[in-house]
């Protein structure tokens, strides 16, 4: 086990992280939804972020998340698309 990353995870090796932000308004409810598919490395590679972010290879890059540092994990992240939505919402 990879610092309590768990067995189950590292099996299947592919990873789709998902995050949603989520509006509620008297009018109503939106919900804002943001993936990013990627790969869980065998070995810790990076010192940037946290959880997964050593382990996480975003598809299409050759580095983890722990490596790529935030400037690039915040424009392509999960997170990041699900707000980047919301944002788009608000504004509009």
């Amino acid at each position: 086990m990879l610092g309590g990353y768990g067995t189950k995870d590292m099996k299947s090796k592919t990873k789709k992280k998902e995050n949603a932000k989520e509006v509620f308004k008297e009018n109503g409810f939106w919900r804002f939804e943001g993936a990013c598919e990627g790969v869980l490395q065998d070995q810790l590679s990076g010192a940037h972020g946290f959880g997964y972010d050593p382990l996480f290879q975003p598809q299409g890059y050759h580095q983890t998340f722990g490596e790529l540092g935030s400037e690039i994990k915040d424009q392509i992240s999960h997170r990041s698309r699900a707000l980047h939505q919301l944002k788009d919402f608000l504004i509009l």
